[in-house]
């Protein structure tokens, strides 16, 4: 019943999702105007106080470059594999690969599973998935698709006005110093949660909401995704056995940083990806691939929680 507890509500906000797109009953419009609310205001102040709040070390660093080393590397054997599928989609395999949707599902499955007091050991995986995508994931994509490098300057700015990233920054300088702790523990600070909990109550729910209402999948599409969607499971398994060895040495019996570490492996690539492709075909395959990998993180999900729960 307790799994169950974790589980339900979860399909039911996705479901939610779905069924306002079926009828009708949002319109694509208000979906973007929440989207833009989530992931320029609530998502970032969730972010932040995660970050902030959490325990940083050597141990935490050292689970950071790690994590940097798998992006990288299942980015490189995306390039060894794409024969696996045939043109024009080969192009876009090494960029299902690689890169966390954290966000947008990791995040709220997470504190759905773990609590938002939590969510620091989450968010700190992705540091390294965050710097990958903004210094040479996007830079590759750019410059596949339009045949322009893009520069430094391009790449920084695109990171620096990007409100995830600057929360994430901010959150660790914060966390590192003990900025936010001190407040917490000083009489401001049943002010300053109160209008953190006030900004972040429902964010589960209403990305869930989000994620449900842009579940498409292109049936003719779905074919060419699945190598892709069980190329990237299987790096992403592969993956998982020397980061589980790494976090179960340096933090002995902490189950939550292991279901943090599980869930954000299975997580879907960034879902901002399709946003960066010229070809409507690309685009298209890249969101079918998507929304076929949400499911996959589901259902990792739900075998979480008897793990944790």
């Amino acid at each position: 019943m307790n799994v169950l507890k974790v589980v339900l509500p979860v399909f039911v906000m996705i479901a939610a999702g779905v069924l306002c797109r079926r009828t009708q009953f949002l319109s694509q419009k208000g979906i973007d105007d929440l989207k833009m609310l989530l992931t320029t205001v609530i998502l970032p102040v969730a972010i932040f106080e995660g970050m902030a709040t959490g325990d940083y070390s050597g141990k935490t660093g050292l689970v950071v470059a790690a994590m940097f080393g798998v992006v990288v590397v299942t980015f490189v054997l995306g390039f060894v594999l794409n024969r696996l599928v045939k043109e024009p989609y080969r192009k876009y395999f090494p960029f299902l690969m690689s890169v966390y949707e954290g966000g947008m599902i990791a995040y709220p499955l997470f504190i759905n599973l773990c609590g938002s007091d939590a969510l620091s050991k989450i968010a700190v995986l992705d540091i390294a998935g965050c710097a990958f995508c903004f210094s040479v994931y996007i830079n590759v994509l750019v410059q596949m698709e339009s045949g322009e490098k893009a520069t430094v300057k391009d790449t920084l700015l695109s990171a620096f006005r990007n409100p995830v990233f600057i929360a994430t920054l901010l959150g660790v300088l914060c966390g590192a110093t003990g900025v936010i702790k001190r407040l917490i523990a000083s009489p401001a600070g049943p002010v300053y949660l109160g209008i953190e909990g006030m900004f972040t109550s429902a964010l589960s729910a209403m990305i869930l909401i989000v994620v449900g209402y842009s579940f498409s999948l292109e049936k003719r599409l779905i074919g060419p995704c699945l190598a892709a969607i069980f190329s990237r499971f299987a790096l992403q398994a592969l993956s998982a056995i020397p980061m589980v060895l790494l976090v179960k040495s340096l933090f002995p019996g902490d189950r939550v940083m292991l279901a943090a570490i599980l869930l954000y492996l299975a997580a879907p690539p960034s879902f901002s990806m399709p946003t960066f492709v010229k070809s409507e075909e690309g685009a298209k395959y890249l969101a079918t691939a998507n929304s076929l990998y949400v499911i996959v993180t589901i259902i990792v999900y739900s075998c979480l929680a008897a793990f944790v729960v």
